[in-house]
């Protein structure tokens, strides 16, 4: 197993804390998993793992506590303890640094009314409201870039760019179909925003074929389990802690526990749902 992988489940991991950070739940990290404390946003897992030799026992009392989807990062859990199944799976992917200046009509989201123009066309006709997903402190996150291709004044494409210290992850790709030189313009203009990083990320199916002609190459698998009943059903959302509105980290058995920080707004009460696992498959991070 390469140091890539182990690369590129951490930036994956960093852009599941900022979007938990942003939406104001708490969350606690180690160097064997990351997990969600309160119910995690739509396509979003509870919990992840960072290490390979991560044991079911480890994790079992963690999602017994409500039912979450877990990413099995390195594709090594044995979900029949956990009483799951495997939703979907996809591979890492990773290519050179491409640095340079942006792809012709891309550019940084950088004020509401243009998020919410990228949020609505992510979302398209289906899934939840966007901004249950990606909420407005997301657009204050240094470490996050929502990049859009623009034709004059209508925004017809985009992506995702999240900052780790060697590494630039790009994610949630949109409207740009399975066009290889598509793809490669988000590649592009998430490699104007790392720099000198190697640009990673997670694709399956045709994604998977366009990232390839695109320039990615795999590294690794990974795969997400679901609840046996959380494939159609909805599962019931544990309960939030009354000191959900707390400020400041605070540790618990070892692990740094991080709460809202007080320009973080909580999630949305209409959001205040458990993920649905049915969607997971399709953009869950």
């Amino acid at each position: 197993m390469t140091e890539a992988i182990w690369i590129a489940a951490g930036n994956n991991a960093d852009l599941c804390a900022a979007i938990f950070r942003a939406h104001g739940l708490r969350f606690e990290r180690d160097d064997r998993l990351l997990r969600c404390l309160d119910a995690p946003p739509p396509f979003y897992p509870g919990i992840v793992t960072l290490h390979p030799d991560v044991d079911p026992d480890e994790i079992l009392g963690l999602a017994g506590r409500g039912a979450v989807a877990i990413k099995d990062s390195f594709a090594t859990l044995d979900p029949t303890p956990l009483g799951c199944v495997v939703l979907s799976e996809a591979c890492w992917i990773e290519c050179d640094p491409c640095a340079g200046a942006m792809p012709e009509g891309w550019g940084r989201v950088e004020d509401p009314a243009a998020f919410s123009a990228w949020r609505r066309t992510w979302r398209g006709d289906a899934g939840p409201d966007a901004d249950c997903v990606f909420p407005d402190p997301c657009l204050e996150a240094p470490d996050l870039a929502f990049l859009a291709r623009w034709e004059g004044a209508r925004m017809r494409a985009g992506c995702l760019a999240n900052l780790s210290e060697a590494v630039v992850g790009l994610s949630n790709v949109f409207g740009l179909g399975q066009d290889p030189s598509g793809f490669a313009q988000a590649l592009h203009a998430a490699g104007s925003f790392g720099g000198a990083r190697t640009v990673v990320g997670y694709e399956n199916g045709d994604r998977l074929t366009a990232a390839r002609a695109a320039g990615f190459r795999e590294i690794g698998c990974l795969r997400i389990l679901v609840p046996k009943d959380g494939r159609g059903k909805k599962v019931r959302k544990p309960p939030r802690p009354s000191d959900v509105h707390s400020r400041g980290p605070v540790y618990t058995g070892g692990r740094q526990v991080t709460r809202p920080g007080p320009r973080q707004s909580q999630l949305p009460r209409n959001c205040l749902r458990p993920p649905e696992f049915r969607h997971m498959g399709r953009e869950g991070q």
